[in-house]
């Protein structure tokens, strides 16, 4: 297929459930430049299979991952692949495990629990420092102010899944060197698209899988050691493969109904959302979430995003214009509306509890 054909079909591959925010708009031709090397990739070995397709969600937006982000991965997807049933793994949308565990808590004291923070790292030496605060993880403490219960949440990842850990191969091309050998090249103007092929590919998932039951069973443990006394509701993850065929990148996936909290910002009430409808992704009809708020450009009202330049077009109430080579130079937040435009808006769901944010942590 040439170039207009591919991008012909990254437009029809596309399935946009955003609420076509400013920020939605501009980043969608950057997401369809990133379908686009998928698709040629694909197509270049004959693999190109009629399922591959894109899921935007309302929490579409960009990574701050830089690695991730220049190899045209963005976040709030969901990225089906059908390669013809032969194992494919496209290396740039680096997962590593990144999800929540969410407890109900039987008691609450927060000079216990800043304490038991305050000895993480003592307690845990395989803790990287920054592995409960990067980014936007963090710990966190909801109050249901109609029961009077209240709630924790733990976001994180632990680098050790990017370099290796327990003799499981690392996952970022970066941190190890394990994979190299294997890597293949779609090029593109110059630039590189790695994946994995076959029995490397298998290999590489099934890596994955071990390091994705690592992290689980880590947050598990760190918020039974934080919370002390709690009870379990939800330990999932919202970035990595939902199966080999199926890349989540800030989405929760499963096969049959299930309720999390869509995290958006500490100023912000805490919707806990049920799954009522399902979407088909490949061959299969499955329950999908949105993670949280995602990252919204602030004070924009549209732009685009110019391929042929490489630079985006960002518009601003007062009809300004801004060009920026990365988006992520211009100041953002987080969307607020997520939960009710998946619930209210397209009909996905149900919000079934708001929890009150009392006290965030990233130390």
């Amino acid at each position: 297929m040439d170039k207009n054909d591919i991008y012909a079909l990254a437009t029809r591959s596309i399935h946009d459930y955003t609420n076509r925010d400013a920020t939605s708009i501009i980043l969608k031709e950057y997401a369809l430049m990133g379908m686009c090397d998928i698709l040629s990739s694909l197509d270049e070995m004959d693999l190109l299979g009629k399922h591959t397709s894109m899921f935007l969600l309302p929490d579409f937006t960009f990574s701050r991952n830089d690695l991730r982000y220049k190899a045209g991965f963005p976040y709030g997807t969901i990225i089906h692949i059908d390669s013809k049933n032969t194992p494919y793994v496209p290396l740039g949308f680096r997962p590593n495990c990144c999800g929540i565990t969410f407890v109900k808590l039987n008691s609450f004291d927060e000079t216990v629990i800043e304490q038991k923070l305050s000895n993480v790292k003592k307690e845990f030496r395989d803790l990287y420092s920054d592995d409960l605060n990067r980014g936007s993880h963090f710990v966190g403490i909801y109050a249901d102010d109609v029961s009077g219960e209240k709630y924790g949440l733990l976001h994180g990842s632990f680098n050790s899944v990017k370099s290796g850990v327990n003799d499981i191969p690392g996952l970022y091309l970066d941190k190890t060197n394990y994979w190299d050998p294997s890597i293949r090249y779609y090029s593109r103007q110059g630039a590189k698209f790695p994946y994995l092929l076959g029995d490397v590919a298998l290999e590489y998932y099934q890596a994955y899988i071990k390091h994705e039951l690592f992290t689980k069973t880590m947050r598990h443990t760190l918020s039974k050691f934080i919370f002390n006394d709690s009870k379990m509701i939800f330990n999932e993850t919202h970035e990595g493969f939902y199966d080999v065929n199926t890349i989540v990148l800030g989405s929760y996936v499963g096969r049959t109904l299930f309720s999390n909290p869509v995290m958006l910002n500490p100023n912000t009430n805490l919707a806990i959302v049920q799954t009522e409808k399902t979407i088909q992704i490949g061959t299969i009809p499955l329950f999908v979430c949105p993670h949280g708020g995602g990252y919204m450009i602030n004070d924009v009202v549209g732009g685009s995003y110019l391929s042929n330049d490489a630079y985006y077009k960002v518009k601003y109430p007062n009809n300004a214009v801004m060009k920026v080579d990365d988006i992520r130079k211009l100041i953002y937040g987080y969307r607020t509306d997520v939960a009710k435009v998946w619930t209210e808006a397209l009909g996905f769901g149900k919000i079934i509890k708001e929890l009150r944010p009392v006290i965030n942590y990233k130390l």
